[in-house]
């Protein structure tokens, strides 16, 4: 549970440390500024939607291979496509890779939950559950400090390159440290 708890904050650290940027950078690449707020918004807006539609296929898929698989491509692709943000030059490129970056996080946000459910003793769901909330919500209100740190001290484009690491580093620990099999099917 410890394991799948720190997985789980570094996918909410992950996933919100470019917030506050998000307008700030579409502001640099968009061309026609009477759109800004419409487009930041697709932007945020469309990694959910992508999220959303792959979380359900993708969470299947880890049934039948494994979480720890899922986790571990789903996170490798998200830490690419944060990377590849970093170096765009134009506002419809960071909405293609927001799309694309919401299809990675569809993989790992079942994928760490339906760990936390194998290894949740029924007896102490509640608290275990209750316990992810907590940690999810403090992904959440420590991503935007980092982003913005990152921001101030290197630059807007080095938010996306902290995420893309943030992403390597979950992966990482997700293939050295998760056992492989789990979500398969018992034979």
């Amino acid at each position: 549970v410890p394991l799948t708890f720190s997985l789980r904050f570094l996918s909410q650290l992950g996933r919100s440390t470019i917030l506050p940027i998000a307008p700030l950078f579409v502001a640099v690449l968009l061309v026609d500024q009477a759109y800004l707020n419409t487009f930041t918004g697709l932007v945020v807006g469309i990694a959910a939607l992508t999220t959303t539609l792959s979380a359900g296929y993708l969470g299947r898929l880890g049934d039948r291979t494994g979480h720890q698989r899922i986790i571990v491509i789903s996170a490798l692709f998200a830490a690419f496509f944060y990377f590849l943000q970093s170096r765009v030059t134009a506002a419809w490129q960071i909405l293609a890779l927001q799309a694309l970056v919401g299809v990675a996080l569809g993989g790992i946000i079942p994928a760490i939950s339906a760990l936390l459910a194998r290894f949740t003793d029924p007896d102490e769901a509640g608290a275990v559950y209750g316990l992810d909330n907590s940690i999810d919500a403090a992904g959440r209100a420590i991503a935007p400090m980092l982003g913005s740190a990152a921001a101030v001290w290197l630059g807007l484009r080095a938010a996306f390159t902290v995420t893309a690491g943030l992403f390597l580093l979950l992966g990482l620990i997700a293939a050295s440290r998760l056992p492989k099999n789990l979500g398969k099917p018992d034979p």
